[in-house]
């Protein structure tokens, strides 16, 4: 007897009329009979299926367009979902408004926290998506090894119009005959609003350790998607359309003829179904008698799958001159340089490059250059394929080892020497060619003899090292915002969230309006043209990144009040290019390649105090446009340098400033909220979410986003960051910075004394050597650095005060010192400082 004997497919069709128009009502499966003409394979007998307990879930809206115009996701679809597959749940949002976008990941712990996910993604056009296997990340999308268990097995069944003459016919064919073939037997089938997909779970997760697990598992998994019309869709990290959720078209579902509108994704049925792979092979059809395969057969059981391939696309285009030429739109060599001829010509390469069909459709659908016949879909593509003279050319296992790599690792040349960079670090980290051997020295690939009669092993580090679609730049550049010249390696990765992109600047003010009325109220004090100053001056930095300011920022103020806050969250939108250091080494030491891809460094605490080296090196790292960077070991290079200096300490000398000083801008925070945890957690939650302190990758910090996008869409048009406002707080810097004798003579007009003497209004002369003595004593008195000279002391005075000199004969030199009022005011307007009694 077997497991799907009681299924009513008549019943079935009539809850999914053609046309769709009743796709609200219930979808039911359960109670039905499929007869066994419907070509189903056999379910495993009796005892090898767990828990079966087949229910429906009710359906919903098929066609947006069939909705209201406002229609979203559901909710509760989602909802019934997550507790189906456990969590952890991890989450994927991907737009569909964009070619080749990054997915952004989320670990759940709740169904609330998925929910969140979804809301914030799926009504701005982002598909949403899950995965079935278990991974080692959380908060990025996994690529196979990072995948350690197996859960289910699965096939992915796209509409076939061409075999069904419309998508119409196609969808309808999916959602009845095929429907009712998998819901007797798959754990529970979902309608991906264009597709079907039936889930297989496995009743003991499968560990996935060795090679050979993943090959095991990966069979497997290929067979049940080739017995189900699903085929194509069997590796392990395979990330699947989260029911419940809008299913938004993008370019290439749109070129394959599939409808305009999004459509609503569903659960169809669902059982407690587990099997064991000794089940699941049982489950499947026996296999055909062997025969030779054709010289295409042996390419495609080869090949690798779409993901895999596209993922090796993006490295070779940094290693592959030609196909990158091309690629940007390159028309050199073609007599021809239509549309389609660009067409022929990129498919042309990429099929002597090993890539199969599906995947060049998939890297070519949204590329700029080609021509307007893609919009026929399949037919077109069909014609590039039966029309192309290329030989496609096998990977080997050499080429399968160094796509692998290429993810991870390039070769580049660094000053004199080569080193390899390793990209698993978020910080630019490179490796000597030794220590990388060593590194990979465990691991060796199949390479063929010289002869092509045998097979030899070779270190997989001398494989990748020689190959010609080995990743390899010539020089290493930190260009933000712009491009680099052809072997340039980038250091700059972008920012860590995206901005919204349909929010006007009132908007995004309003969803981040906490932390910006942190920055006018707090630091600077409700003064609103200090805050203009300081809001654009942190926009520039994202809209004008490569431009490098030559104006730093220091904030004073005691522990506890919010003036590390504002850096800590633009630290945030940073990422990788945010450093915070806390000695002066750290900063102005010889070996600097932390400092590498900052566009901000962050001086916490940090004392300059009579480092005139270290004064130095700071002033001039605050306006050169060029850095050189050192690393042990690693010969020094010349790079562009746009970082950005903030200084934030309780200390009353922040920054070594001059009296003509235009590098600073300077602020005194308030102290209204000191130890405000109420406060800073408010600005928290609005940042980041209810509870959280920071952004994680995957994350989905809707305040911080419209940060973002409220410092990106700022007009600077009127604005010039060399004009520094003047600040009291600048003025106390100065102070600071006073040179002994000049402080000396500061201290001086503040007691209202000069040599011991009360100094009143009248002008009276004071010898000059009796003054000078008596800034020594004060000197040491005070253990302060070296005096200075006589010469010097005068120049100050001179400069200081322009006193006049007196001098009788056989009499000492004297000064003719004006009164303290009058040298007060003459002092302060000089040195640019305020004296406080």
């Amino acid at each position: 007897m077997t497991q799907h004997a009681s299924t009513n497919c008549a019943n079935s069709h009539r809850a999914m009329p053609p046309n769709f128009a009743e796709a609200d009502a219930p979808y039911e499966l359960s109670g039905a009979s499929c007869p066994r003409d419907l070509g189903a394979p056999d379910a495993p007998a009796e005892g090898q299926v767990t828990r079966e307990r087949p229910h429906s879930v009710a359906g919903v809206v098929d066609r947006a367009a069939e909705g209201d115009v406002g229609m979203s996701f559901d909710e509760a679809q989602v909802r019934a979902f997550v507790p189906l597959i456990g969590l952890p749940f991890m989450v994927l949002g991907i737009d569909s408004t964009k070619l080749h976008a990054t997915p952004q990941a989320r670990t759940c712990k709740t169904a609330d926290e998925v929910v969140a996910a979804v809301r914030e993604w799926n009504p701005n056009k982002w598909n949403v998506y899950w995965l079935p296997n278990v991974a080692n990340v959380g908060d990025k999308k996994p690529t196979k090894q990072n995948i350690v268990t197996a859960r289910h097995v699965w096939a992915d069944c796209d509409p076939n119009i061409k075999k069904y003459g419309s998508y119409e016919a196609a969808r309808q064919h999916l959602l009845t005959t095929h429907a009712d073939k998998l819901a007797p037997i798959a754990s529970f089938v979902i309608d991906s609003g264009n597709g079907l997909q039936p889930f297989f779970k496995l009743a003991t997760p499968f560990p996935l350790l060795l090679t050979s697990d993943y090959e095991e598992y990966e069979a497997i998994n290929k067979q049940v998607g080739e017995a189900f019309d699903g085929p194509g869709t069997h590796n392990c990290d395979r990330i699947m359309r989260l029911p419940g959720t809008l299913n938004w078209p993008t370019a290439a579902k749109l070129a394959k003829g599939y409808p305009a509108e999004p459509s609503l994704s569903r659960l169809l049925s669902v059982s407690d179904r587990a099997y064991s792979l000794d089940d699941l092979a049982k489950l499947l059809p026996p296999s055909k008698p062997s025969t030779v395969p054709s010289k295409n057969e042996t390419a495609s059981a080869r090949a690798i799958d779409v993901s895999d391939q596209l993922q090796r696309f993006n490295a070779l285009l940094a290693s592959d001159g030609t196909l990158r030429a091309r690629w940007e739109g390159s028309t050199d060599g073609l007599h021809d340089t239509s549309g389609s001829a660009m067409d022929m010509s990129l498919y042309s390469l990429l099929v002597a490059r090993g890539f199969f069909h599906d995947a060049i459709v998939e890297i070519m659908d949204d590329w700029g250059y080609g021509g307007k016949g893609r919009e026929q879909g399949d037919r077109y593509w069909d014609r590039l394929k039966d029309n192309t003279a290329a030989t496609p050319r096998t990977p080997t296992a050499r080429d399968l080892a160094v796509a692998e790599l290429n993810e991870r690792y390039a070769l580049v040349t660094i000053g004199g020497s080569v080193h390899v960079i390793d990209e698993k670090y978020t910080t630019f980290t490179t490796l000597r060619m030794e220590a990388f051997r060593a590194r990979m020295s465990n691991r060796t690939v199949d390479v063929a003899t010289a002869t092509g009669n045998g097979i030899r092993k070779v270190p997989v580090a001398e494989a990748w090292q020689k190959h010609p679609e080995r990743r390899t730049y010539d020089r290493v550049e930190f260009a933000p915002g712009d491009g680099v010249p052809e072997g340039t390696y980038n250091l700059f990765r972008g920012w860590a969230v995206e901005p919204y992109v349909d929010m006007t600047l009132e908007q995004a003010a309003n969803k981040c309006e906490l932390f910006l009325r942190h920055l006018r109220e707090n630091l600077c004090r409700g003064n609103e043209e200090l805050y203009e100053y300081l809001i654009r001056w942190y926009a520039q930095l994202f809209q004008q990144p490569g431009h490098k300011p030559g104006v730093a920022i220091a904030v004073r103020g005691e522990k506890g009040v919010g003036k590390s806050k504002v850096t800590d969250v633009i630290a945030e939108l940073l990422g990788p290019h945010a450093l915070t250091v806390s000695q002066s080494s750290h900063l102005t030491g010889q070996f600097n390649a932390h400092q590498a891809q900052a566009l901000l460094i962050v001086a916490e605490e940090a004392v300059w105090a009579g480092d005139k080296q270290a004064e130095g090196a700071l002033k001039h790292m605050i306006t050169s446009p060029t850095m050189t960077l050192e690393r042990k070991g690693v010969d020094a290079i010349q790079v562009q340098s746009c970082s950005r200096f903030v200084m934030n300490s309780n200390a009353e000398w922040v920054f070594p400033a001059t009296a003509d000083e235009r590098r600073l801008f300077a602020l005194d925070c308030g102290s209204d909220h000191k130890q405000d945890r109420t406060y800073f957690k408010a600005i928290d939650d609005q940042l980041y979410g209810p509870g959280l302190t920071s952004h994680k990758p995957g994350q989905g910090s809707p305040g911080l986003r419209a940060l973002l996008t409220y410092l990106l869409g700022l007009d600077l048009t009127d604005f010039n960051v060399r004009h520094v406002p003047e600040t009291d707080a600048l003025k106390e810097q100065r102070s600071a910075s006073l040179a002994s004798h000049e402080q000396f003579l500061k201290d001086c007009l503040a007691s209202r004394d000069i040599c011991g003497t009360s100094w009143e209004e009248e002008t009276r002369p004071i010898s000059k050597r009796e003054l000078y003595e008596a800034c020594l004593s004060y000197m040491q008195r005070r253990r302060r650095s070296l005096p200075a000279t006589q010469e010097k002391f005068a120049k100050t005075i001179k400069h200081a005060f322009g006193w006049g000199t007196y001098h009788r004969h056989g009499q000492q030199r004297a000064w003719m010192v004006a009164g303290c009022d009058e040298s007060r005011a003459a002092f302060e307007a000089a040195m640019k400082v305020t004296i406080v009694d």
